[in-house]
């Protein structure tokens, strides 16, 4: 019987001997876990600030995405709206410029026929116009027209003589 008992707590002691290096196995590897988790969650820690630091940098990154892309947008509605407006001054401009051409070809024949008139007065015509006291009213409007055309001050029958006292008169109204 003693036999059996020392047999059987010679068992019992080396399965306690085994469970007690088992748990002590147990409780290494719970430390060694336990270092781990601390070092992860100090990198964790660190990582998040990282994290943090950056999400902050890409929120801000996004609203000035935002506002630049809402000023974009304005900028496009404003160019569309110019655009608009230029393309309505561009059609206004070609009719201008079509009544301008019209009245330009109407009033070239004139011209021309004007240059021909000028070129057959001579100085003894402009002596005689200025000789007038009292000139006959289309005389007189017409040289005050030129008066005004060479940019005097007065308009008058007196500054349309002087001006047509000037001996280079004639060429001047040629050029």
């Amino acid at each position: 019987f003693i036999s059996t008992y020392i047999r059987l707590l010679q068992e019992k002691d080396k399965s306690v001997l085994e469970q007690y290096q088992r748990l002590g196995r147990g409780l290494t590897k719970l430390s060694d876990a336990s270092e781990q988790i601390a070092e992860l969650n100090k990198k964790l820690a660190v990582q998040k600030v990282a994290v943090g630091e950056k999400t902050t940098a890409c929120e801000a990154l996004l609203e000035e995405i935002s506002a630049r892309t809402t000023q974009a947008k304005e900028k496009q509605q404003m160019a569309l709206a110019k655009g608009t407006e230029i393309e309505e001054q561009n059609a206004v401009i070609a009719v201008e410029k079509e009544d301008a051409e019209t009245a330009l070809s109407a009033a070239l024949p004139a011209l021309e026929e004007a240059r021909k008139a000028l070129q057959s007065l001579d100085r003894n015509h402009i002596t005689e116009i200025r000789s007038f006291a009292k000139p006959p009213n289309a005389v007189q409007k017409v040289c005050e027209t030129v008066v005004i055309l060479r940019g005097a001050k007065e308009i008058s029958w007196k500054s349309a003589k002087e001006m047509m006292a000037n001996p280079n008169f004639l060429s001047s109204l040629m050029n």
